[in-house]
């Protein structure tokens, strides 16, 4: 699924570069209706699609109640669909905007060179996002990790490393309806080490728990909470007899 997931995002990436480097953005209004659709309206279809199967991958409901035992850590990993169709959705809008900038640079009024030239500046900041999501989509950075020291949030932009000495209330273990989040509660928000966009809200007194990951959320939450309330297991947290003990800890009718 990973390795399909990246063509996916590559297939995108080199499409487009064709797409633009090979002039498809150009159109003579004259033409046959095939030549405008092609040209103007494909880019938008692509996304929209890969956006639609995006929104698919997001039934988190349908995600399995388990970690990835590996590094020292048990790790949430990346939801490879869902993030692949996102990034690449996201390629496909860049794409369709830059031919839209280029086609009027090179074949509109002044007005339009006015406005192409305005867009061409906006778009700068947005390449440079889009680039960090390909990059991060490719290094598995949409993940959660529990470690003996505490809980790492791996977001596409940003990195949140929460001690469990600064969590103060751990995320409800239920499924939330809708685009809701979990959240931690924190006590000491100065402990916390944020990397990139996370360093945004230094004083933020709860953060998020990533949602682009392929383990159901619910699980999650009660891995968390099981460590604030048993804070003496913590210690063997990547190892696969405490993996096992924390499964039927998880799964047994206590824990209902």
């Amino acid at each position: 699924m990973v390795v399909r997931a990246r063509l996916l995002i590559a297939a995108t990436a080199v499409l487009g570069g064709v797409w633009l480097l090979g002039g498809g953005w150009r159109f003579d209004r004259s033409l046959a209706w095939w030549s405008f659709t092609v040209s103007v309206l494909m880019p938008f279809v692509v996304a929209i699609g890969l956006l639609a199967l995006g929104w698919w991958a997001m039934r988190r409901s349908a995600f399995s109640a388990a970690f990835d035992v590996r590094d020292g850590a048990f790790v949430a990993p990346p939801a490879a669909l869902q993030v692949a169709a996102l990034t690449s959705g996201a390629l496909a809008l860049l794409t369709s905007a830059a031919g839209s900038t280029l086609r009027d640079l090179t074949e509109g009024n002044s007005d339009d060179v006015v406005f192409a030239i305005v867009t061409l500046v906006v778009l700068v900041p947005v390449v440079v996002l889009v680039a960090l999501m390909v990059l991060a989509s490719f290094r598995d950075r949409a993940r959660i990790e529990l470690r003996p020291d505490g809980v790492g949030l791996f977001e596409r932009l940003g990195t949140h490393v929460v001690p469990w000495e600064a969590i103060a209330v751990g995320p409800y273990p239920h499924v939330r309806p809708g685009w809701a989040v979990n959240r931690i509660g924190l006590a000491r928000s100065d402990l916390v080490r944020r990397r990139g966009a996370a360093r945004l809200r230094p004083k933020a007194r709860d953060v998020s728990l990533p949602q682009m990951v392929a383990t159901h959320p619910a699980f999650i939450a009660a891995a968390i909470n099981h460590y604030l309330f048993y804070p003496q297991y913590r210690t063997a947290i990547g190892t696969p007899q405490e993996y096992e003990r924390l499964c039927r800890a998880l799964t047994s009718p206590e824990a209902s």
